[in-house]
């Protein structure tokens, strides 16, 4: 798996740059062997310098696969994190190459458990969970509508806690999704948070 610096994922880049922050800088990250890549893309939040987008560039080159059949789509993912989160990058990688390289499925309501735990055992927040890219929902609707050649649907990868992985998986997305963004609007760009459970 290695990202195509293609004209197309080069037009994503600057219109989803454009689209959420400022001070854009793109780099390769690379597996343990360096013999599979992919770009991140990281911006500063423009209302708050502390705060730091990051996003994949070019994972949706790669059909996504569901209950093993492929998709007409490929997915880019989001993560926000404080400016001293010294993983957030890497994390951001590891969901793709796990994507990329093992055909891990990745749509909204999808877990990767333990993902955390492999950069910081001593957090709370241990898994990602998957949801739309809700904070710039209608800006990458409009950059989706503009990029013809592939199908991209964007996800925002939340980190959550063992507690909260029980509550979902309890109730079901939706009630998941109102406990950590409407009942309790949980800071997504920080790693340290307490579980909401």
């Amino acid at each position: 798996m290695k990202t195509k610096k293609s004209q197309i994922n080069i037009n994503l880049t600057r219109a989803i740059a454009e689209a959420i922050g400022f001070n854009p800088n793109v780099y390769p990250h690379f597996d343990d062997n360096n013999l599979n890549s992919i770009d991140i893309l990281e911006c500063t939040d423009p209302l708050d310098k502390e705060n730091r987008f990051f996003c994949t560039i070019g994972l949706s080159d790669i059909p996504v696969k569901i209950l093993n059949e492929e998709q007409d789509f490929g997915v880019e993912i989001f993560i926000v994190a404080k400016k001293n989160n010294e993983f957030a990058s890497r994390l951001l990688s590891s969901c793709s190459f796990f994507i990329g390289k093992d055909n891990w499925e990745a749509r909204p309501g999808t877990v990767f458990n333990d993902l955390i735990t492999l950069y910081d055992k001593n957090l709370e927040m241990k898994h990602i969970y998957f949801t739309e890219a809700f904070l710039w929902q209608d800006k990458l609707e409009q950059i989706s509508s503009k990029i013809k050649e592939k199908n991209v649907l964007f996800l925002l990868a939340v980190p959550i806690s063992e507690s909260e992985l029980s509550y979902k998986n309890k109730n079901g997305d939706e009630e998941f999704e109102k406990l950590l963004f409407l009942n309790n609007d949980i800071d997504l760009f920080d790693f340290n948070r307490k579980s909401v459970i």
